[in-house]
């Protein structure tokens, strides 16, 4: 069997009932994770995910708050973040992406 790989920018979903839900998760859900995960959501538990890699970073004070493997929701939020730009340039999605990487490159010691 030939494998073929194909970049994913090459697929295109053209369909009534995912184009409501792809459009749904850039409009709405990956913003709503951001503003969750920094704690900037009304009524959410707080999150403390994005304050801890910025105490990690030295960015902020304070004491690392939550579970110890709440940090893959900040990956997990990358993602999706990073999988809803192929089809659509959001410019808040975009500076939310490169504000999280930059303060994890900050909180990354050398030794990994």
């Amino acid at each position: 069997m030939k494998t073929v790989e194909i970049d994913i920018k090459q697929i295109k979903v053209d369909d009534g009932f995912w184009n409501k839900r792809i459009r749904n998760a850039v409009e709405n859900v990956v913003p709503y994770q951001w503003r969750v995960l920094n704690d900037r959501e009304p009524g959410a538990a707080p999150s403390h995910a994005v304050k801890n890699f910025k105490i990690a970073a030295g960015m902020e004070e304070g004491e690392f708050y939550g579970y110890q493997f709440q940090d893959s929701d900040v990956a997990k939020w990358i993602e999706a973040a990073s999988y809803s730009l192929i089809d659509e340039a959001s410019p808040a999605i975009r500076a939310a992406l490169d504000e999280v990487v930059g303060i994890l490159e900050n909180a990354q010691e050398a030794d990994g």
